[in-house]
């Protein structure tokens, strides 16, 4: 454990440090890069992403099961030409979908993702953060690749993770199935949804979600979800995993709504840790 802690360690140090992103985009505007940076966003156009670092790797689209050659800009080097604040360790990657995926930055340093603008040698309608799960199967077994296969980038955040975690805790005196189910909904759930002023808006607010739904049709909901097609089954929750989910939405919503604070990301020290879309 310790040598595999060290050489992360060894590559994050070695990330660290790239070429400095544009402030002003060469070419078409493609996307921005926000958050707990020093000196403000960075605007990269076309131009600056082709001219940087870039890699090929072997992925599949865990939705489509669609296997293929990505090519595009490291995302590592990317994050390396960008003088983060301290305390950043986490990365938000916002879609045009307004997907919000959180992606821990030890995971782009060690799996080394490409925000990728071909494959197969053909040009893509949009950015994709590619993962080499073809080529390292382990990626495959974690639903949280689900969200982190993101297609349609626009922008990328810099975050500190702890700042979400407050927002999302389970509430003191939650039961044991709600406690279980923080883990699975972040994994699962948070990168479309919003709970307490933290994710994406691809889909509805869940914080009072147990008021629009009863368990059955909440059951039917998650099984019938979007983000597992029919053609895939094996992608979706199982039935436990998905009674979890619901027992702690009703709990984190059930302290909402007896006084808690609806958005605790916005009350958090040095501001801007929302996963929230920006507003207009």
């Amino acid at each position: 454990m310790r040598t595999r802690t060290s050489a992360l360690l060894a590559l994050a140090a070695a990330c660290a440090v790239g070429p400095r992103l544009p402030r002003e985009p060469t070419g078409t505007r493609v996307l921005e890069v926000t958050g707990r940076i020093r000196g403000g966003r960075h605007v990269v156009g076309a131009g600056d992403l082709a001219s940087w670092p870039r890699r090929s790797l072997r992925g599949a689209d865990p939705l489509t099961g669609r296997t293929a050659a990505y090519e595009g800009a490291d995302l590592s080097e990317l994050l390396g030409g960008v003088e983060r604040q301290r305390g950043v360790d986490t990365v938000i990657v916002r879609t045009s979908g307004r997907v919000a995926a959180a992606v821990p930055l030890w995971i782009v340093w060690q799996f080394r993702p490409v925000l990728a603008d071909r494959a197969d040698g053909a040009p893509l309608p949009g950015l994709v953060l590619a993962w080499p799960n073809a080529e390292q199967p382990g990626l495959g077994g974690d639903p949280r690749a689900l969200a982190w296969w993101a297609t349609g980038v626009v922008a990328l955040e810099l975050v500190e993770w702890p700042v979400h975690a407050r927002a999302l805790a389970p509430p003191a005196g939650a039961s044991d199935a709600a406690r279980l189910g923080a883990g699975p909904f972040q994994a699962r759930c948070l990168a479309c949804h919003v709970l307490r002023g933290v994710g994406g808006g691809a889909g509805p607010d869940l914080t009072f979600v147990e008021e629009r739904l009863a368990p059955d049709a909440f059951a039917t909901a998650v099984r019938d979800h979007r983000a597992w097609p029919a053609s895939r089954p094996e992608v979706a929750p199982p039935a436990e995993e998905t009674e979890r989910i619901r027992a702690y939405l009703a709990a984190v919503g059930a302290a909402a709504r007896s006084g808690g604070s609806e958005d605790p990301a916005e009350e958090a020290p040095g501001g801007g840790g929302s996963t929230r879309e920006p507003r207009p």
